[in-house]
């Protein structure tokens, strides 16, 4: 770890490590105004082409604005160092998530790939081509946001030409034939590492793995790995065969693109539902048809009937009701009484407060709620007015404000007591 913690960079104060990486290390931090909470990923190591490279990478997330990617908020210099302010994904990894569950279920898998290939595909009509894609760069947080991260070796129409003739850039195990010996990649190449991720996704292995990075690249050269329904029976046809044609040595027997790809999955994946469909059912917007001889209001004449019958129970229940609201006098109505299970979802976020010295009190107008480190999620658009007390200190009252949908986090010093 290269800069301390609770030092500053810009408008930002570092709260947490959270790894390091070929060209620099990525800290946690928080706005010291706003309290927006932020990744900021530092160049500590701009040897060669690193510095081209930073710069690359900014450049290319700064016109990236779709909701599958993180966003890039700001690029700066701080004391000569280079710094990459982006969007904080509270979550984990999805190569945390496939370790930890060995592979995913189906449901999952047809819920985070395409939500990865949408994003690919979105860099595809911009004319960028990814070059990284892998499970650890992609992050789902608490709420199911499925996130593309690490743009460190994209590229696109304006980027510098960074990478030496006979080598390749990216990750081996995801790699393409092309992008290992050394040959010009275009999009091709990202939906051979999409293959890889769907492979990992439904077995929880990789393709092509070995005791050697030679048996490794041995292994992708002829495309030899297993069919995933040998490692999960539970792989349906129609999905295995969408991985097999991303993993085609030659890049002509692909699809030509990641939108190209989200078509065919499309065929065969109800996108509303994320249920596998067959070529002979009907799609879910296609109207139900009554068998042949058998007119459509005689087979459903029993479920229409109940129907009918429930509407006017629902209606001469209202006009009792009104009636009866007629009659009563204000101070003897009732407020309405909401249905269960149909009230909707409060959208909420998580406010976070800690203390530098030991813990202290927080109290929530005027209400002991607890201690730090304290976490507590609040419905947005709440207005807080917080408190921090700790005996011997002085009370430190909490600008009031808003919760917005991002959170926040704050950390603060409190001050001793003068002697009296």
């Amino acid at each position: 770890m290269g800069l301390p913690l609770q030092s500053r960079i810009g408008d930002y104060r570092l709260v947490e490590f959270l790894g390091a990486g070929g060209m620099g290390e990525v800290y946690r931090a928080v706005h010291l105004t706003i309290g927006r909470v932020v990744a900021i990923k530092v160049l500590t190591r701009a040897m060669g082409t690193g510095r081209d490279r930073f710069m690359n990478e900014a450049r290319i997330q700064a016109a990236l604005q779709h909701p599958n990617i993180a966003t890039l908020y700001d690029f700066l210099h701080h004391n000569g160092i280079l710094c990459i302010i982006m969007e904080y994904i509270d979550g984990e990894t999805l190569a945390e998530r496939i370790e930890r569950k060995g592979g995913l279920p189906l449901k999952e898998t047809t819920y985070i790939f395409p939500a990865v290939v949408k994003a690919i595909a979105y860099l595809h009509d911009h004319r960028v081509i990814h070059r990284d894609i892998k499970s650890n760069n992609i992050k789902i947080d608490a709420s199911g946001r499925v996130k593309l991260l690490d743009f460190g070796i994209a590229k696109d129409a304006a980027s510098p030409k960074l990478t030496q003739a006979d080598h390749c850039v990216g990750t081996p195990h995801y790699q393409s034939p092309e992008t290992i010996a050394g040959k010009p990649v275009d999009y091709r190449s990202d939906v051979w590492s999409l293959g890889v991720l769907l492979f990992e996704m439904l077995t929880g292995k990789l393709p092509f793995e070995a005791p050697s990075i030679t048996e490794v690249y041995r292994k992708i050269a002829k495309a030899d790995f297993v069919p995933p329904h040998t490692l999960n029976p539970a792989v349906p046809e129609a999905l295995e065969n969408i991985l097999t044609r991303c993993l085609q040595v030659n890049p002509r027997h692909r699809y030509p693109s990641a939108g190209e790809l989200i078509k065919a999955y499309r065929t065969h994946f109800d996108t509303h539902s994320r249920t596998l469909v067959s070529a002979k059912q009907p799609l879910v917007d296609e109207k139900p048809k009554s068998p042949a001889g058998t007119p459509f209001l005689r087979e459903y004449w029993p479920m229409l009937t109940a129907a009918a019958i429930l509407v006017l129970i629902l209606i001469g229940g209202a006009i009792l009701s009104l009636r009866s609201a007629d009659n009563a006098s204000p101070q003897a109505s009732l407020p309405p009484v909401k249905a269960r299970g149909i009230l909707p979802a409060v959208p909420m976020a998580t406010v976070k407060l800690d203390t530098i010295g030991g813990k202290a009190q927080v109290y929530e107008n005027g209400q002991l709620v607890g201690t730090t480190p304290f976490r507590h999620a609040y419905p947005i658009g709440t207005r807080l007015r917080l408190a921090l007390k700790r005996p011997g200190y002085q009370a430190l009252e909490v600008p009031a404000f808003e919760v917005r949908e991002l959170g926040h986090e704050f950390t603060f010093t409190l001050q001793r007591e003068e002697p009296k």
